[in-house]
C-alpha cells in the first residue's frame, strides 16, 4: 500500500473519513464520485480556483527557479534539509493530488483528461504542497475513460522530467511514487464497487503491463514487489507485497524509511526496523 493520502508519511486510514462538507458550486465538478477514503480528493480536481487560493499557470510547475522556492518552503515548514529527499516526499503529495482525482473522475464518468500543464492552473497550501488543480470541463473528453494517455505523456512525464533535472535524483523514484497512489486509488474504486467493473479492470490491467494498450509508456507497471511467506513490514504487520523501490526520503535525517519500503522488509519480530514518521 502506499503512504496515506492526507499525510504520506503513513499507511492507508484503516477506516471511513470522517464525515465531511460535500463541495458545492465550481468545485463540485466531480465531488459526487469521492467517497469513503477518496473524500478527501473530491475539491482536488475543480473547474474554478477557490476563493483567495495562491495561484500559478499551471506550466509554472516545470519552472526550475519556481520549484526551487516551493521546495524551500516545503524544507522550511517540514524542517529538513536534503533536496533529493525533500523532493522525493513532496512529490507524493503533489502526485496524489493529481493522479487519485483525475484517475476517479475519468472512470467513474468514462471521460478522458485532454490537456497539457498550459492548459491548467494550480492552488498552493502554504507549505507549497498543491490544493487543487484547475481544469475547463471541455478538457475533459466523452469515452474512453480508461485511458491515461494524457495523464501520463501530457503531464506526468514533464513533471518527472523536470524534478529529475532540479535535484540529480533519479526518475525512478519519482516514478515509483507516482505508481503507488495509481495502484492504491485503483484498488480502492475496486473495493468500493460503484464503478462499472469492467471500467476499473481495464484501469487496473496498467499495474502488470509493460506499455500501454497504446504501445505507450507506462510508469505504472509492476509498482510493488511480492514478499516471501513470513515478511513483516517496518510496522512489524505481516505483509504480502512491499513497494519495488525506496523513495529514498531518508537521504534526510528527518525522515526514516517508511513501512512499505523493500529495505525494511524482514523475518523476524524482533528485528528493529528504522522506519520514521
Amino acid at each position: 500500500m502506499p503512504d496515506n493520502h492526507s499525510h504520506p508519511d503513513h499507511g492507508p486510514p484503516s477506516s471511513a473519513p470522517a464525515a465531511r462538507t460535500t463541495p458545492t458550486g465550481p468545485a463540485a465538478m466531480f465531488a459526487r464520485h469521492f467517497h469513503d477514503h477518496l473524500e478527501s480528493f473530491d475539491d482536488a480536481l475543480v473547474a474554478q480556483a477557490p476563493h483567495e487560493a495562491r495561484m500559478t499557470p499551471g506550466a509554472d510547475v516545470l519552472d526550475a527557479e519556481a520549484f526551487a522556492e516551493r521546495l524551500a518552503a516545503f524544507k522550511t515548514d517540514r524542517g529538513c534539509h536534503d533536496d533529493r529527499a525533500a523532493a522525493s516526499q513532496w512529490s507524493k503529495w503533489f502526485f496524489s493530488r493529481l493522479i487519485i482525482p483525475t484517475t476517479v473522475a475519468q472512470l467513474a464518468t468514462d471521460q478522458r483528461l485532454t490537456c497539457a500543464w498550459s492548459d491548467l492552473a494550480v492552488a498552493w497550501h502554504a507549505d507549497a504542497t498543491p490544493r487543487c488543480f484547475v481544469v475547463k470541463a471541455p478538457y475533459f473528453k466523452a469515452g474512453d475513460g480508461a485511458d491515461l494517455s494524457a495523464l501520463i505523456d501530457a503531464l506526468l512525464c514533464p513533471f518527472v522530467e523536470a524534478l529529475t533535472r532540479y535535484c540529480r535524483l533519479s526518475a525512478r523514484v519519482f516514478w515509483s511514487n507516482a505508481a503507488m497512489y495509481y495502484d492504491w486509488v485503483v484498488g480502492e474504486l475496486a473495493r468500493q464497487g460503484r464503478i462499472p467493473a469492467d471500467r476499473v479492470a481495464l484501469a487496473a490491467a496498467l499495474l502488470d503491463a509493460p506499455t500501454r494498450p497504446d504501445g505507450g509508456f507506462n510508469p505504472f507497471d509492476r509498482a510493488h514487489r511480492i514478499c516471501k511467506p513470513g515478511a513483516l513490514d517496518g510496522n512489524d504487520e505481516p505483509i504480502v507485497r512491499c513497494r519495488r523501490l525506496c523513495c529514498m526520503r531518508d537521504l534526510d535525517s528527518k525522515w526514516g524509511l517508511c513501512a512499505n519500503c523493500p529495505r525494511v522488509v524482514h523475518y523476524d519480530a524482533a528485528t528493529p526496523a528504522a522506519v520514521g514518521r
